[in-house]
């Protein structure tokens, strides 16, 4: 019985209609695929190369300021240190630096003596930190080969606009 039934020509057109429809869904499946692919591997790092070249780390960078935030100052390229400046909502300023991770630093001791209680919080990146005396606030995010310290002259929701910062960074390619 089961024999009979497929082979009638219903059935066939049926079957035909699964087959071309799937088919159509794997070809737009690998189109939208590929799209995705050439656009992020076409994308150009918001570091300029010459920048990138100046040093032998892995730079970082925000994958999206935080709404109101703009670059004040372009990544630039001193003694081996990277650094830039974000302007915030309020029209405060955080400076940000990038250097090498530095081999035998005692990154506790660094915590607790300069940003006095450290409040941790996530990245994509690592795990970050921020503190510091009456008046700054300092962030910290320790990777395998890049240390990123953030500063800033303020007080009221520089620790939160810090971290909304430090928390958006990833690699610069």
């Amino acid at each position: 019985m089961l024999e009979d039934e497929l082979k009638q020509p219903g059935h066939k057109r049926h079957r035909k209609l699964i087959i071309i429809l799937v088919i159509l869904t794997v070809l737009a499946a690998g189109g939208v695929g590929g799209w995705v692919y050439l656009n992020h591997a076409n994308q150009s790092s918001p570091i300029p190369a010459a920048v990138r070249q100046q040093v032998d780390f892995p730079l970082y960078y925000p994958s999206r300021l935080p709404e109101g935030y703009s670059v004040s100052q372009a990544p630039a390229v001193s003694e081996g240190v990277a650094a830039m400046a974000i302007r915030t909502p309020s029209g405060n300023t955080i400076f940000i630096s990038q250097q090498a991770a530095p081999t035998g630093l005692n990154y506790q001791k660094f915590l607790s003596d300069e940003l006095k209680r450290p409040q941790e919080f996530s990245t994509p990146i690592g795990i970050g930190y921020t503190g510091g005396p009456v008046g700054r606030v300092f962030g910290s995010i320790l990777t395998p080969k890049t240390w990123i310290l953030s500063n800033a002259n303020f007080m009221g929701s520089a620790g939160l606009e810090t971290k909304e910062l430090l928390g958006s960074f990833v690699p610069a390619n």
